[in-house]
Parts: structure tokens; sequence; C-alpha cells
């Protein structure tokens, strides 16, 4: 009977330190955000703070060799962090003909090349008869020689690479787009609003923010006649979320 009784009793001191420890968590949030704003700033929301952490959970990658100049062109930042054999341990790209080698890194094709033009302190094959049959190199991460025999090349499949959700490039400057990989470019080039374009000043500047200026510039001049004016709006409001 005293044992049960010192049970019960741990398990009520647990739910009141629990208890007290939330009651102190909740205070001190509450001081942080009254303390926020007496100085006039704005506290921080919890979905802020969501989309804070699932934008640090994902993983911006080079894409190499599916056949697409735009993705050669521009980072990808994938929703979800890819498998480490996915991607180059070199240069952190994820290439449609990568390797893997016998120490466990995947290498891009360009990668594999430097590996395979630092020549090995030690002999990775013994066999003298295949020796001149391959290509013997170092690791260029851990140092580890190996060969040519020894690397497994890995097909990585288009559709399942192109059926992963990714976030626009432009998500800095405020877009929430997000898509299969397979509508980005359709996204980017046709119809994001947040796309950065190159005033005459040389400033960068998202396409919506150029478009609101060159609309209120022509409704304060007299030169442009409204009915114009709002058929170019109604035009663009077609194509960007204005």
């Amino acid at each position: 009977m005293s044992n049960s009784k010192n049970r019960v009793a741990n398990a009520v001191s647990t739910v009141h330190a629990a208890s007290s420890r939330d009651f102190h968590d909740l205070n001190a949030t509450s001081t942080m955000q009254a303390e926020t704003r007496r100085c006039g700033k704005r506290p921080r929301s919890p979905s802020r703070r969501v989309l804070q952490s699932s934008q640090r959970s994902s993983s911006s990658y080079l894409l190499r060799g599916f056949g697409s100049p735009f993705l050669d062109s521009v980072p990808v930042t994938f929703l979800r962090r890819l498998p480490s054999a996915c991607v180059c341990a070199g240069c952190r790209s994820i290439h449609a003909t990568a390797a893997r080698l016998p120490c466990g890194h995947t290498l891009c094709e360009p990668c594999r090349d430097v590996a395979f033009s630092i020549q090995p302190k030690r002999a990775a094959l013994p066999d003298q008869k295949t020796v001149e049959e391959t290509r013997n190199g170092t690791c260029v991460i851990d140092g580890d020689p190996f060969s040519s025999l020894d690397v497994h090349l890995l097909e990585f499949s288009r559709e399942a690479m192109y059926r992963e959700t990714v976030i626009c490039p432009n998500a800095e400057f405020g877009c929430r787009f997000r898509c299969e990989l397979r509508y980005l470019e359709q996204h980017c080039l046709d119809k994001c609003r947040f796309q950065i374009a190159v005033s005459s000043g040389k400033r960068k500047w998202p396409t919506r923010d150029i478009i609101r200026h060159v609309l209120r510039r022509a409704a304060e001049s007299s030169r442009v006649p409204q009915r114009k004016i709002k058929t170019a709006k109604r035009r663009l409001l077609g194509t960007f979320d204005l």
C-alpha cells in the first residue's frame, strides 16, 4: 500500500512540475509579446514560425543533366530534404548520371573526373591484368582510392524527380507558390509575379512592383486615356495576381 501511495505522489508531483513549466513558458511568451508590442514591433505569429521551420527543413540543390536549360541555371529548393545518396558529396548538386564510390560517397560526373585525376598513393587494384582497362582515382572527400570497376552508376528516374514538390525560387521576395518540379519552369517564366526584372537604373525589382509602378504613373498622366489603362490592367490581372 505504501508503494502505491508513493507512486501516486510521484505522479502528482510530476504533473504539477509540468504544469508549472507550462505556466512559466506561457508567462514568458506573454511577457515577450508585450515587450515586442511596447517597442512598436509586430510579434511573430505561430504560423510564421511554422513557415520558417518548413523552410529550414527544405534544401536547395543544383540539377544537372535532366534535359532542361532552365533547371540547369537556377538552384531548386525542394520541400523535403532529399536522400544523401542522390546528392553529390563534392558540389551538392543532383546529377542525372551520378555514381556511388566504394567508400559510400556519391559524386556527379564533373566531380568524378576530378577524382580520377587524383592518382592514389597506393594501387586500388592488385590484379595487374585489369590495370590497363581501368581508371584509378581518389575520393575528393575522404581520400580513399578506388577504381572505375568499383564505381556503381546511379540512374535517377526523371519522372520521379519531376514529381517532387519544390518551392518557387522567388520565395525570398514573397512568392508562396509550390508545385511539382515539372511545373516550376512554366510558373517562373510565365506566371510568377515576383519574378525579378532589371530597371533602367540597373536596380532589381520584382515584376509585380514594376507593373504597379507603370500603371500608377500612367493613371497620373493626362496623356494616357483611362480606357486604355483599365484595359491594360484587366489583361495584366489575367496573368499576374496584382
